[in-house]
């Protein structure tokens, strides 16, 4: 108990600080570090009492300090962002001039992708103007492949199929993931898509132009060094796996701030 005893006093000074009535100031403060350091053992006592709000004084403390680190590397990212390729022929979503793009490398297998393909749409769409979307392809199993070439197939007859075709896929991921043959169940999303020339989109996913496209991104991905989906690049400033809103939404506007 002795070794751990100073690391015990910084945690309740720090909370006993905190609880403390703002209008004390540092005289406060002061009184409450002289009676830590003339009777320890009510600190020890009250932890024992409390050995939860210890924990997650810790914890709290832990997330703070890994959120600073996130924030630290965003910065240095701004600095020397990566640079993926962006092809203005393949299937964008928001505007060509958007002030942010965002590349995700994903699989349509994936459940932290279909979650994170919802909350990157949710941004272009409360953000107009401001941000632009291009889907890339890191697809973890043939299956996945598969669906990426479709989707790149239909981005050639037109981009809006290949957006509706990633919305329902990743909608209805759970019910494919389980089909006996989930590239059937692919394939049937595809085809009934309003519009799709059918025999142009096997073709067209069977062609060298569209393996290519695919092997490309997933070269790109492990190139960087990403080994897991999903991957976003706001501006070439990296966020990986399973992030929420308001991380997108923190880094958007970093990015967009250049600072």
């Amino acid at each position: 108990m002795r070794r751990f005893l100073p690391l015990l006093l910084v945690f309740a000074a720090l909370t006993l600080a905190a609880c403390a009535p703002r209008t004390g100031g540092p005289a406060l403060k002061e009184r409450i570090r002289e009676a830590v350091r003339e009777n320890p053992e009510m600190v020890l006592e009250a932890l024992a009492q409390d050995k939860v709000a210890l924990l997650e004084l810790v914890e709290q403390g832990a997330r703070e300090r890994r959120d600073r680190a996130m924030r630290d590397k965003w910065r240095q990212q701004l600095d020397a962002p990566l640079e993926p390729a962006l092809d203005p022929a393949r299937p964008w979503d928001g505007a060509p001039d958007a002030a942010v793009t965002v590349v995700s490398y994903s699989d349509f297998l994936c459940g932290y992708c279909a979650r994170g393909s919802r909350t990157v749409d949710a941004l272009v769409r409360k953000y107009p103007g401001r941000v632009r979307h291009l889907t890339k392809h890191a697809p973890m199993s043939e299956h996945g492949e598969y669906a990426a070439r479709l989707y790149e197939a239909l981005g050639l007859q037109q981009g809006e199929l290949a957006l509706e075709f990633a919305r329902q896929a990743f909608a209805g991921q759970a019910a494919i993931a389980a089909a006996p043959q989930p590239q059937e169940a692919f394939l049937a999303l595809a085809l009934a898509l309003p519009g799709v020339d059918a025999a142009r989109l096997t073709a067209d996913m069977e062609s060298e132009a569209v393996r290519t496209r695919v092997r490309d991104d997933a070269r790109e991905f492990l190139d960087w060094g990403f080994s897991g989906v999903p991957v976003y690049l706001f501006n070439g400033v990296a966020l990986e796996g399973a992030v929420s809103e308001q991380t997108m939404e923190e880094v958007l506007e970093l990015v967009q701030g250049g600072k």
